[in-house]
């Protein structure tokens, strides 16, 4: 990931021993997250509600495929803003997800099925 200065950096997660870090490329200094903290972060990005899912941490490892980069991106960024680990220059650049148009989705709808 990187900001809009150009600061770059590392989310990485080892769902193996359940830790995640961000390495600072300036600094090569890696710093740890909690994981809680940042799995809270990520449960308010993704709206979810259910105890179940959202007070269970341990999902951040075992689901992690089902997490995209930009809500990863955007769960770090909150999380910094509250906790900050790496002191920021300039915002994180996200990647906007694309959702398909309702044009496009029209358009599949309709056409004919080749198999």
């Amino acid at each position: 990931m990187a900001t809009a200065g150009g600061q770059k950096m590392v989310l990485a997660i080892c769902a193996k021993d359940k830790r995640l870090w961000i390495y600072e490329e300036a600094s090569g200094v890696n710093h740890l997250i909690p994981v809680t903290n940042f799995y809270n972060e990520l449960m308010l990005e993704k709206n979810v509600r259910d105890p179940e899912v959202a007070l269970d941490s341990k999902r951040l490892f075992t689901d992690l495929s089902s997490w995209t980069d930009a809500e990863l991106l955007r769960a770090f960024a909150a999380y910094n803003k509250l906790r900050t680990k790496v002191k920021l220059e300039s915002p994180i650049l996200v990647p906007q997800e694309q959702r398909p148009s309702w044009v496009r989705r029209l358009v599949r709808s309709i056409s004919p099925r080749q198999g």
